[in-house]
């Protein structure tokens, strides 16, 4: 009886806490910031209305686009590399005409520690390099087959040192890949903030979008041009 009423009271207080924390946030997200009118109009009545699938790591990354956008102008990602298990990958953008490229890294450790997922834009002529030495990156049906000799270590140094050249785009407390979209030659990535935690599986469960932001890549540097926010007191 006693644990039956300890439960409720759990839940009740449990409750009372979604319902506090939600007064915080705003129903529709106000601009913040923003220093590219066109630009940022076009994203915010993007993220305006649809604010569901921005919560979902899937539908986030691989589905959303803002309307008037071309679909071509989203940065489309194929993977270039995975473990035996698949569950860690390294995935390329197709950037054409520039020196450098977009890659995620994806790394799973275990069902209880979060997942790291990274955006990074990297040198390209380095990167093709790395790709190009043996052993190659084996795709998951050929880790499967075995037979290949390659350990967790090989070539991991040459391409930590990749990535120490480039520029880490995502910013670790929003654990998502960044959609990114070439707007006119101009490239822009769109993270997210959320109120939320690690679940089991290392999946990011988003309850509630805390805040937008996009970036622009120019001159191998990067820099936010708008920001939108559901903080009440921001």
């Amino acid at each position: 009886m006693i644990s039956k009423v300890y439960v409720f009271l759990l839940m009740c207080i449990l409750s009372q806490t979604l319902i506090a924390g939600d007064q915080d946030y705003l129903a529709i997200p106000k601009v913040t910031y923003s220093i590219e009118t066109d630009v940022c109009n076009t994203f915010f009545e993007a993220v305006k209305k649809d604010t569901e699938c921005l919560k979902k790591e899937q539908c986030f990354v691989k589905e959303w686009s803002p309307e008037g956008v071309p679909d071509q102008a989203k940065v489309k990602f194929s993977r270039i590399s995975t473990n035996q298990y698949g569950y860690t990958s390294v995935e390329l953008g197709k950037v054409d005409d520039r020196n450098f490229e977009i890659i995620y890294l994806n790394n799973f450790t275990n069902d209880h520690a979060p997942r790291l997922l990274e955006t990074w834009v990297v040198d390209k002529s380095g990167l093709s390099e790395l790709v190009r030495t043996k052993p190659f990156p084996l795709e998951y049906k050929a880790w499967v087959k075995g037979g290949h000799g390659i350990q967790k270590s090989t070539l991991a140094p040459e391409f930590s040192e990749n990535l120490s050249r480039g520029i880490k785009i995502s910013d670790d407390w929003a654990p998502i890949w960044m959609p990114v979209f070439d707007i006119d030659n101009n490239y822009y990535f769109v993270g997210r903030e959320c109120s939320g935690r690690w679940v089991v599986g290392s999946e990011y469960y988003c309850r509630t979008v805390i805040k937008v932001v996009v970036k622009k890549l120019n001159d191998n540097k990067i820099y936010p041009v708008c920001e939108f926010s559901w903080l009440k007191s921001q």
